[in-house]
This record gives structure tokens, sequence and C-alpha cells, in this order.
């Protein structure tokens, strides 16, 4: 028996024979700013200027892959849409050194503690994919999901895996709801131009704020956490009974 974080894992499960409950995703629960969005913006001098959240990754390969495009991009991104304010969200575990020679010569704030703060009260996010592109669609905020991974890695999984997008946002909406850029294409320019797509255009990120709400649905309730629970003494009931 199974219990899923995910609704389309049921169809999978059930038509393999295994009996299979839909909890709903526990980071419904969780992702929550710290602050509110004014104290927030003030803290870091965004009262006036659009703001641009960087996440690239908890993981030190990610950051060596990700986070040079993404620091690169800043200069691009005030080029087209004017003044910004950029922050790096930073991983708890990873130090500082991880990050700073990515950040020489950039106006970048980097800000550990403060991701969902950045997930929520961005303007736009470029973010590593992974469960972050799932945060940050549970905050509502238009992203761009950048992908990088070594040429082979990235080779074997195009041969393995069959659907056609990484972001766990699009993954869950059903559909490519905000842009991905993989491996050649999660390159300075590419990240710079869709962020400033969104900045530029506020009927594009309103309606990217509604179809984040509608996949935000598909991730059930909260008390996802009691509900598996419930299934697990269910069985142990079961079982001694």
């Amino acid at each position: 028996r199974m219990v899923v974080l995910f609704s389309f894992e049921l169809e999978f499960y059930r038509g393999h024979g295994i009996e299979a409950d839909f909890s709903g995703h526990p980071l419904i629960d969780i992702v929550r700013p710290s602050e509110s969005k004014d104290a927030f913006r003030q803290s870091i001098g965004a009262e006036k200027v659009p703001l641009v959240g960087f996440l690239p990754g908890s993981r030190k390969q990610e950051i060596r892959r990700i986070l040079p495009a993404m620091t690169e991009s800043l200069n691009l991104i005030e080029a087209s849409a004017g003044k910004v304010r950029g922050v790096l969200g930073c991983a708890p575990d990873l130090d500082d050194h991880e990050y700073q020679p990515y950040l020489k010569n950039s106006s970048i704030l980097p800000l550990r503690g403060k991701t969902y703060d950045i997930m929520a009260h961005s303007d736009v996010l470029a973010v590593a994919s992974g469960t972050a592109t799932l945060e940050a669609g549970i905050s509502g905020t238009p992203m761009v999901i950048v992908y990088r991974t070594s040429p082979l890695t990235y080779f074997i999984g195009k041969r393995v895996v069959k659907i056609q997008d990484i972001g766990l946002i699009n993954i869950v909406a059903g559909s490519r709801i905000v842009p991905e850029l993989s491996q050649n294409e999660a390159n300075p320019e590419h990240i710079a131009g869709q962020v400033t797509r969104f900045l530029k255009d506020a009927s594009l990120r309103e309606k990217t704020k509604q179809l984040l709400a509608t996949a935000r649905t598909k991730l059930g309730e909260p008390g996802a956490s009691d509900r598996a629970a419930s299934v697990a003494l269910e069985l142990l009931r079961s079982a001694v009974l």
C-alpha cells in the first residue's frame, strides 16, 4: 500500500495493482515567509525596484553549474529592464565560500535562512530544477526553471525519462506553465531573456500566477502528514487485530 504526494501517482500504482492513497503534499503546510512583503523588501533595499530572486540549488555541483549563469544574467536583465534588486538564496548546509567565487563583481545580495521570503516576495525567480520549483509554485511567484548537469547524466536521462518537462511544478500542472532552460540553454542570455519577459509584461505575470494557483490546488489540502499517519495507523491496527 502506498501513500503518494502527487495525485497523478494514483493511476500509476493502481494500474499495477497496488492500493494507493493520496495524502497531498506536506510542503503546503511548510512553505511560509517569515516576514511581510513590505518588511522584507525594505530590509534589502527593494522598496522601489523589482526584486529578482536567484535559487541555484542546495548541492555543491548545482552551485558550480548554475550560479555563474545566474549571476552573469543580472547585468543583462538590468540592461533590458532597468534597475532591479537581485538576491541569492543560500542553502543552509553550504558554507559561504561555496558561493563567493561566483559573486565577485556582482551586486547580488546573498541571504541565508530567507528562502521562503525570497520565493514569496520576489517579482520573478530563477530556480534550479528540483523541490524548489514546487516551493516557489506554492508561493505563487512566476519563475524560470534552470537545469544543468553533466553531459553524460543528461544523455542517459533523456533516454530513460519519457516526460517532456523537468520542473516539478510543470509536471504537477500537467503542462509547461513556466519556462524551462536546460543544459546549453541555461545560459545568462536565456535566463535574462525569460526573467525580463516577466518583468516587462504585467499580464504575463498575472496569468502565470493564476496558473500556479491552479497547480497548487493539485497538491491537496493542508494536513498531508496527518493523513499519511492515519493510513499507517489503520494498517497497524489491522495487523494487531
